[in-house]
């Protein structure tokens, strides 16, 4: 669910629009006291957040997510008419994954969400096992032939380990 925390109601129904009809799911939120309490109850997969807001503004509730160790991971991407290179610089060293100016296309906002959402995702740790610079990936492997490759009764040196990314082939020291 991406939050829309915006103070212009017309822009803050064509931001949530936008979203939805590209297939995510969004809400939108008029002020940022609203935003907060709800946050305290629910997280979102990202926000859209403006700077100029009533109740908290949008720099204090970025500060306030970043600062706490329960919602310093939700990508936030600061949808603001403060445009200036201070402001972005501001927002970008709080913490904000991106910052767009008003006025922006909506096209581009719902683009620069989906990137962000993106960067963001976990990644996949990879199964791998490593013997004299072969590398076999064993989550394309049936479990049986994985299990069998395993098998302490085999008389290998293999190394099985995780890894997030690809291991360029290295041998294996024991």
């Amino acid at each position: 669910m991406i939050w829309c925390v915006e103070d212009d109601a017309s822009i803050r129904d064509i931001e949530v629009y936008a979203l939805q009809s590209t297939g995510l799911e969004a809400r939108g939120f008029e002020d940022g006291t609203s935003f907060w309490e709800a946050l305290q109850k629910q997280r979102p997969e990202l926000v859209v957040l403006d700077v100029m807001l009533p109740g908290i503004d949008g720099i204090e509730l970025l500060r306030r997510m970043k600062s706490s160790p329960e919602l310093d991971s939700i990508p936030v991407v600061m949808a603001t008419a403060k445009g200036t290179e201070y402001d972005k610089i501001q927002g970008l060293d709080l913490g904000a994954d991106y910052y767009i100016a008003k006025p922006f296309g909506v096209m581009e906002l719902v683009s620069c969400v989906k990137a962000v959402l993106r960067r963001c995702a976990p990644k996949q740790v990879e199964h791998l096992l490593k013997d004299r610079g072969l590398i076999v990936n064993l989550d394309f492997l049936s479990p049986r032939t994985a299990n069998a490759l395993l098998s302490p009764s085999r008389n290998s040196s293999f190394c099985a380990c995780s890894s997030p990314t690809p291991v360029s082939p290295s041998p294996v020291i024991s």
